[in-house]
């Protein structure tokens, strides 16, 4: 089992200066060898790939969430658990949240097999 917790702000647009915040977790400790996290922006008919790594061994995000955005393990007894939080940048004059973002997470486990 896989799911997403904690979507923080949890409907609607995000303000400018305001992080995406949200959490991964399994059942199944040591589950995730990948995951990859996009995000599609439905007025704009656009997705914008964010993360994509094995979360235990990498914390480097696409250019448009760079050094502003974080992972971090979550201790939460019986799980495998990871905090993200996500600001995305913008250009001089653009909003930095273009439309209501919608989560597209992706995750794989040891045998190549997507959870």
């Amino acid at each position: 089992m896989i799911e997403v917790l904690d979507i923080s702000p949890a409907v609607g647009a995000v303000a400018g200066t305001q992080a995406l915040e949200f959490d991964i977790r399994t059942d199944n400790p040591n589950l995730f060898v990948r995951i990859i996290v996009a995000i599609f922006y439905p007025g704009a008919n656009t997705a914008e790939m964010v993360y994509a790594q094995a979360p235990a061994l990498g914390s480097a995000f696409e250019p448009f969430y760079g050094s502003a955005s974080s992972i971090a393990e979550v201790v939460d007894a019986g799980y495998q658990r990871f905090h993200f939080s996500l600001l995305r940048r913008a250009k001089s004059g653009q909003v930095a949240w273009p439309d209501s973002p919608q989560l597209r997470i992706y995750a794989f486990n040891d045998a190549g097999e997507e959870v």
